[in-house]
């Protein structure tokens, strides 16, 4: 089997997961104990949202890895 991935798939969550509202300086530094991972966000009005193409490919990626015994990465990269 083969997939791939495009861009950045996975983020770091927005400050609001961490239970801050939003960029506000006296915040600044937000360092969390634990950092969480979220699929990549869109923002959608004022709202951010996941990456519709971003949660389908991550599914496919998740077959390939359930479905195969061993995991071979290739890092190609085109120049045109």
């Amino acid at each position: 089997m083969v997939t791939w991935a495009f861009g950045h798939l996975v983020q770091l969550a927005m400050p609001e997961e961490y239970g801050f509202a939003g960029f506000i300086r006296e915040n600044l530094p937000i360092i969390p104990k634990t950092f969480k991972l979220v699929p990549r966000q869109v923002k959608d009005g004022k709202e951010y949202k996941a990456d519709s193409g971003v949660l389908r490919q991550l599914k496919i990626i998740k077959h390939v890895f359930d479905s195969c015994d061993r995991i071979i990465r290739s890092r190609h990269y085109c120049m045109t």
